[in-house]
């Protein structure tokens, strides 16, 4: 480049220089572009990561592993047996791995007694209380007090004198009687807690969900009246209580209610015109089906029905005990 006789750039110079200026000017433009096409592309690959990395947790905690089930349930329910030393004890187990398959129990006992039950099952409130004297009188039912009997004591003594034990499957049929606070799940959640971590207490715990039944079609206990009831039978274990609140054993619950339809052929009582009317609790002692009634067509009692299957033997050598007046489940 040369100057002119001034010392000033010339015409064609300052055209040149121009030039190569407007050049350096296009080539770091194009630099700054390609550096934001960059980062915007990266921006945009770690917020589609991101909105996957939700996307996969969201799955995963939706429908992964729901985690053990509760101990001493590897049946789907609770084994109330005999302790050896006339109380009641609750047969041990490992918790079940999500989906496991429930495993059934021979507990050796002469009456094994099995029974699926939802806790705002009414007819399950009148098989655990039965009717009061009052109610009895009042319904003008034929039969006698003793057919509409409630069987937790009779159950309790069966076990307690080491001749029976008594299976108790809770389920979650009912939640859409609750106005939606799915209270049978929940229920059955906090039976399943005390088992897993109060054995002790889960027989009058169960006992106490009954006598404090809430009515169908209401929205039924809230949590904080499941935990007073449970601190009412002895416990005060805060590990409970926050498996109460947390629904910890709801998935188990719903296998539980799932699984149950082939284990008590649900699929051929829905096709039973009688299936409104039968519903739960469904019952077996020894295998042999029984249908507890609280109706014109009432069945024979339990006790009976007992009795019936384990010959005239059996009726003499044990007790019968005289019902007690039970409270009427709460409304």
């Amino acid at each position: 480049m040369s100057n002119g006789q001034d010392g000033r750039l010339t015409k064609n110079e300052r055209r040149e220089q121009a030039r190569e200026e407007a050049r350096r000017a296009r080539e770091a433009a194009k630099r700054k572009e390609r550096t934001g096409k960059i980062l915007l592309q990266g921006g945009i690959i770690v917020a589609v990561l991101a909105v996957v990395l939700i996307i996969v947790l969201v799955i995963v905690n939706s429908v992964g592993p729901k985690g053990p089930g509760p101990a001493n349930m590897a049946s789907g329910g609770v084994v109330f047996e005999p302790d050896g030393s006339g109380g009641i004890a609750v047969a041990r187990s490992a918790g079940l791995a999500d989906g496991a398959e429930r495993k059934a129990v021979d507990t050796g006992a002469e009456i094994q007694i099995q029974a699926f039950v939802d806790f705002m099952c009414p007819i399950c409130g009148r098989f655990e209380l039965g009717l009061t004297p009052e109610e009895f009188q009042a319904s003008g039912f034929p039969g006698t007090m003793a057919d509409f009997a409630g069987n937790s004591d009779y159950i309790r003594t069966l076990i307690e004198e080491g001749v029976a034990s008594f299976e108790v499957i809770p389920l979650g049929l009912l939640d859409h009687q609750s106005l939606g606070t799915k209270y049978s799940t929940r229920a059955a959640n906090a039976l399943a807690c005390v088992v897993d971590k109060e054995p002790a207490l889960a027989f009058d715990y169960m006992h106490e969900l009954f006598v404090n039944q809430p009515q169908e079609g209401s929205s039924g206990l809230d949590d904080n009246e499941l935990i007073s009831i449970l601190r009412g039978v002895g416990s005060s274990s805060g590990d409970t209580e926050m498996c109460i609140r947390n629904q910890s054993f709801k998935g188990f619950i719903a296998d539980n209610t799932n699984t149950a339809a082939s284990k008590v052929e649900f699929e051929n009582l829905v096709n039973d015109p009688t299936f409104e009317r039968i519903g739960t609790p469904i019952v077996y002692v020894n295998g042999n089906r029984f249908t507890p009634q609280y109706d014109w067509s009432h069945t024979a009692s339990l006790r009976t029905f007992i009795q019936e299957l384990q010959g005239e033997e059996y009726q003499e050598s044990q007790p019968t005990p005289t019902p007690t007046p039970t409270p009427t489940p709460a409304g």
